[in-house]
């Protein structure tokens, strides 16, 4: 996965975009704080990490769709190309990024939040069948 993306790499990517990055600022405007990963990368790395992680199960299922939707039509505001099937299909591969790193060591992110990361990202595998878009390629 990281070798097709770093080929693909076309966008600036935070690189570990959890909520514990997440600062919100006067006026309810958010952004994140932490960027000693920041690099070229894909742009679903960010996204599919973020929602699996950010997002309960529930509110995932009900909105991811609409999110991605949004995505794309900001993208294409900001001169960017993107279709947004492609988008879908590309979010749903990279869910499976998010499962892989949301099992790091507790010495980086607290046991509590691993696991709750972990069980957000394993419920968004399976809902989108993450594993099967890489087969499927």
């Amino acid at each position: 996965m990281l070798a097709e993306d770093r080929a693909r790499a076309t966008s600036l990517v935070h690189g570990d975009a959890h909520l514990g990055n997440v600062c919100i600022l006067p006026g309810d405007n958010a952004c994140f704080l932490d960027f000693q990963t920041a690099m070229l990368g894909f742009w679903a790395h960010d996204v599919a990490y973020f929602l699996a992680g950010a997002l309960t199960i529930e509110d995932r299922r009900a909105h991811e769709r609409e999110l991605i939707r949004h995505y794309v039509a900001e993208l294409r505001k900001a001169g960017g190309e993107l279709d947004e099937d492609v988008a879908w299909w590309e979010y749903r591969r990279h869910v499976l990024y998010a499962f892989c790193w949301f099992g790091c060591p507790p010495e980086w992110v607290p046991e509590a939040m691993n696991c709750l990361y972990t069980e957000r990202a394993v419920a968004a595998v399976t809902d989108l069948d993450s594993v099967a878009c890489w087969a499927s390629q």
